[in-house]
């Protein structure tokens, strides 16, 4: 069982990995490798997508508009079927300059594909305002 857990744990980092490799590099094929049939896919500024189709349709008119710039990975946790992914994203889309700090939750079924993934959003930018000038 701790072999089992232990591959399904690097697989599941695989797959984030290859979900920024795919949105970085505009490729669309191979979603249905990394993602279950009935996806729910929420995204950090409102939208949530329902089922593969509508994640097709999604990353197909996002590549059409805007260019991945940079997608950094700063940490990976997971545990069973649940990694949760820290990130830095850089782009610019319809010609707007955009840059974020995010965090994915991400669940994995049975088959070790995406089932559930929602993405929240910080500022990269930060303040403090307790530093001395």
């Amino acid at each position: 069982m701790y072999a089992r857990s232990t591959k399904r744990r690097e697989n599941n980092g695989r797959n984030h990995k290859k979900i920024l490799c795919l949105l970085a590099e505009q490729r669309r094929k191979p979603l249905t490798d990394i993602f279950a049939e009935d996806i729910i896919y929420s995204e950090c500024y409102g939208p949530e997508y329902h089922g593969i189709r509508q994640i097709q349709q999604w990353f197909h008119d996002w590549n059409q508009k805007g260019t991945v710039q940079k997608w950094d990975v700063k940490q990976i946790y997971i545990s069973r079927n649940t990694a949760i992914i820290e990130w830095y994203f850089q782009c610019n889309y319809c010609n707007t300059p955009g840059a974020f700090d995010g965090v994915t939750i991400a669940q994995f079924d049975e088959n070790n594909k995406i089932y559930n993934l929602k993405e929240f959003q910080s500022k990269c930018d930060h303040e403090y305002p307790y530093e001395p000038v």
